[in-house]
């Protein structure tokens, strides 16, 4: 995940900011397969008010990275739009951006009224969702003799051997001679372990 965040209050880091927006080429070393966020105050309009010059700067450096305006792309309240507010004086100059192929896993994006980050700027949210570590899931099955073993002559013979001890002398039915069938085919041949994968979840 990359996020790479401006905020300015002097004029050395209006500079910044304006540079920042003008030579964006850092944006292109971030892998197309991480998240990428861009957000801070770039102190320009695009649909609160008059766009300005910065808007402009900001909505092409958006068309070149093929970036989405998050805070601008859900209907909210008023309050919940206005990013900087001091008296009567109210804007939206604080932005949150992101790949458009990565919008789905954007869920909302707000500002928070009454709550400030700053002493004029307000608290603006975006909720992302993270894909977590993916993880195998077994099914667990019936264990089953490994039967197939019996085909080796050395198996066979030792399978047979011990059947025949355990029916040596005795008077046993049907249900009797496949119980020591089983027995001596399980500890002879092995067991499977009862689990088969049955794919991926997160």
């Amino acid at each position: 995940m990359a996020f790479q965040y401006m905020l300015h209050n002097k004029v050395g880091l209006m500079r910044k900011r304006e540079s920042f927006l003008r030579n964006s080429d850092n944006l292109h070393d971030v892998p197309q397969e991480d998240l990428l966020m861009v957000a801070g105050d770039m102190n320009c309009h695009i649909g609160f008010g008059v766009r300005n010059q910065e808007g402009e700067n900001m909505l092409g450096l958006c068309q070149e990275h093929n970036l989405r305006v998050l805070n601008s792309y859900y209907r909210k309240r008023r309050e919940q739009f206005i990013t900087y507010k001091r008296g009567g004086n109210e804007r939206h100059i604080d932005y949150v951006m992101c790949r458009r192929q990565e919008e789905l896993r954007m869920k909302n994006c707000k500002v928070i009224p009454g709550e400030a980050c700053l002493i004029k700027h307000r608290l603006l949210w975006a909720e992302v969702v993270i894909k977590g570590r993916k993880k195998r899931v077994w099914k667990i099955r019936e264990k089953k003799v490994k039967v197939w073993k019996l085909k080796h002559p050395i198996k066979r013979k030792m399978v047979e051997e011990r059947v025949s001890d355990r029916i040596e002398g005795a008077n046993v039915d049907h249900a009797g001679f496949s119980n020591a069938l089983l027995i001596s085919a399980r500890k002879g041949c092995g067991e499977t372990t009862g689990r088969k994968k049955r794919g991926r979840e997160t």
